[in-house]
């Protein structure tokens, strides 16, 4: 590492709006003859982890109740380029329930990832199933091309299972003060974006800033 940080003269932070992998990424190699060149970590599974065709998520709340699951699979493909439309509830104890279903979360969870389709439910979409596509490459070309070209993560999670800005803020701030949600405002007088939860808190490029590092700001 020593050798490496001199020579890095620009550090680029692309942050989209937020898509699960499988969402954009699922089905990345299920239909390609090319696979995977390098796993990195060494000693990495060598199979890129992306959708099972095998995967299901209940339709019906009673299912937690021990009833037989009205199965909705994972589809190949969005109908839609706006899918999933409304968006799916973000917040923390909605994306609980989206990964654990009704109990609190654990590292041996009864119901694992299986509450997506009875939670997007409580949206006011009139096709709940659509939370289980998934776009094709041939869907999200660009994205897929730099994919295979170039590097992806499959083991790589938010910060927080919640919203947007918080997990917003431990990018930018590396911390978010023990709360679950924070707004952000652009007061800074060099146009850099300030954010606040109950205290304010130091962002990295301001840090860098103050040091009188370079940081353009777009």
């Amino acid at each position: 590492m020593e050798t490496i940080l001199p020579q890095v003269k620009n550090i680029v932070v692309v942050m989209f709006e937020n898509r699960s992998f499988d969402n954009i990424c699922g089905w990345l190699y299920t239909n390609s003859a090319t696979q995977p060149s390098l796993y990195l970590p060494a000693g990495s599974p060598q199979k890129f982890d992306g959708l099972d065709p095998a995967f299901w998520n209940p339709s019906n709340q009673s299912y937690f109740s021990g009833e037989p699951p009205l199965k909705v699979p994972v589809a190949y493909g969005c109908s839609d380029y706006t899918t999933p439309n409304p968006d799916p509830e973000e917040n923390f104890d909605e994306v609980t329930f989206q990964l654990y279903g009704p109990e609190a979360p654990s590292p041996t969870p009864k119901w694992p990832m299986q509450g997506f389709v009875v939670n997007y439910q409580n949206t006011a979409s009139s096709a709940p199933s659509q939370i289980m596509e998934s776009y094709s490459p041939t869907q999200v070309l660009v994205i897929s091309a730099l994919a295979q070209n170039y590097a992806l993560s499959d083991a790589w999670f938010c910060s927080v299972p919640s919203q947007t800005l918080p997990n917003r803020s431990f990018v930018h701030a590396a911390d978010l003060t023990g709360t679950s949600t924070t707004e952000i405002l652009r007061t800074h007088s060099h146009g850099m974006c300030v954010a606040y939860s109950a205290y304010s808190i130091r962002l990295v490029r301001v840090g860098l800033y103050t040091a009188m590092q370079s940081w353009p700001h777009r």
